[in-house]
């Protein structure tokens, strides 16, 4: 499984790399066949409802059989809640996609 990690406005240092690649790397124990996983980190500015600073953290996970990339995007007020956040939801992505592509025939 190949992951990369691309930045907005957010230094990527080795601590933050270190602990998002241990975060996706648990992913394969929910389906083992993930290629590749991109993810982004992004700090934004303030949104409207929203005061200080604001990180989003996106994932997207390519999976084969069929060929499909699965998205799942995070907002919170602390970059490791996000990045927390986006790895629950790729969990129960993945355990749904595991589920319905285990019932197809051939």
């Amino acid at each position: 499984m190949n992951i990369i990690i691309q930045t907005t406005e957010i230094e990527l240092t080795d601590e933050l790399k270190n602990y998002t690649e241990k975060k996706f790397e648990k992913l394969s124990r929910y389906f083992g066949n993930i290629l590749e996983i991109r993810i982004e980190l992004e700090r934004m500015l303030s949104g409207h409802h929203n005061k200080g600073e604001v990180y989003r953290a996106e994932a997207n996970i390519h999976v084969p059989k069929p060929a499909q990339v699965l998205r799942v995007e995070k907002v919170e007020n602390n970059i490791l809640k996000a990045i927390d956040k986006v790895v629950d939801h790729a969990q129960e992505i993945l355990k749904e996609y595991k589920g319905r592509n285990s019932h197809r025939c051939g």
